[in-house]
């Protein structure tokens, strides 16, 4: 790992906007996006790419792990009661098991998904009319 020596702003992975620092500890550093007010970390400890998608394909939850679903309930929680049926939502990062939206495309929401290993359309990034982003 790097030495932690952060700057005071780092650019939002999701938005590109400058994001100020928002924690540090011994092994993070992480930066809130001024814009769409992500909390992201610095980029420069992220893992390598194969890496990642090694540990995303880890990850087997399911539409029915209750869970996975209780840990996510403040998320869909939230979305149920601050968004309606009539507008889009996109769950960018979902993995290759898209819990979230699966479980909301259920409820009557119109998710769509994105991940950069696993659903990488980059047209559905650039004609989002998404309301919610996950």
């Amino acid at each position: 790992m790097k030495s932690q020596n952060p700057s005071e702003t780092s650019s939002c992975p999701l938005c590109k906007f400058s994001g100020t620092l928002f924690y540090k500890d011994q092994r993070s550093v992480f930066y809130q996006c001024g814009n769409c007010r992500g909390i992201f970390r610095s980029n420069d400890l992220w893992l390598k790419e194969e890496e990642e998608k090694k540990r995303y394909l880890l990850h087997q939850s399911s539409d029915t792990d209750l869970g996975y679903l209780n840990f996510s309930s403040p998320v869909i929680n939230y979305i149920e009661s601050h968004f309606n049926q009539e507008q889009n939502g996109l769950d960018y990062g979902c993995g290759h098991l898209p819990v979230l939206s699966n479980h909301l495309s259920n409820k009557g929401f119109h998710i769509k998904n994105y991940d950069p290993f696993f659903y990488d359309d980059k047209e559905l990034l650039e004609a989002s009319d998404s309301k919610c982003v996950l």
